[in-house]
């Protein structure tokens, strides 16, 4: 039986990672959930979910993964709204680019066996030049090859860090685990401070 893996936020990278997934069918069942209900069916024919699903407390209750492809500013409250119908085990993943924040969010907020894991993923090379965002400019190999920095909290288990570094591996990008204060300092350098310089 599929594993089931829910997306919320199906913009660029939700919906490239659930491109990604689709070649893997017979092992994920992709569920996507976005806000705007006509994203979620533009997604759906699109291929990158295999259902969408717009009840949130529906789209994560049989998920065993729950990925977090939102801004930053709406994640703590996604965490609060679906923390009470995750079930035991499920982990959570996060895609923004800082981490220690939302680290704090899901250690305060997840309840007692499920877990967070964070995820910075980055563009493959070949799409660096496009400017494109949302579903329209979501890609099937817009990660592939490409390197994932993955930040597990101390404590975190051996199998909640399997389940993501497999998810990396689906999409066909390589993993680099790194430590949240590391992670953090990386994007602020490579990211963050280039902004900040240009404005």
């Amino acid at each position: 039986m599929p594993v089931q893996i829910t997306i919320i936020g199906l913009g660029q990278v939700g919906a490239s990672i659930g491109l990604a997934l689709a070649a893997h069918k017979d092992t994920v069942l992709c569920v996507g959930h976005d806000k705007d209900f006509s994203i979620e069916r533009a997604a759906l024919q699109k291929g990158a979910v295999g259902k969408a699903e717009h009840n949130l407390p529906t789209a994560v209750r049989d998920a065993r993964l729950v990925l977090l492809a939102l801004p930053v500013h709406q994640v703590r409250e996604t965490l609060e709204f679906i923390a009470p119908d995750l079930m035991k085990g499920t982990v959570v993943v996060d895609t923004s680019p800082l981490k220690s924040e939302v680290a704090n969010w899901a250690k305060d907020i997840l309840p007692q066996g499920c877990y967070y894991v964070g995820l910075v993923p980055t563009i493959a090379a070949e799409f660096l030049q496009e400017s494109g965002t949302g579903l329209d400019s979501a890609k099937a190999g817009l990660f592939k090859d490409s390197i994932f920095l993955v930040d597990a909290p101390a404590g975190t288990p051996g199998n909640a860090l399997e389940s993501v570094t497999n998810l990396v591996k689906l999409i066909g990008a390589n993993i680099m685990i790194a430590d949240i204060v590391e992670s953090d300092g990386l994007m602020t350098s490579a990211y963050l401070l280039p902004q900040l310089v240009s404005a």
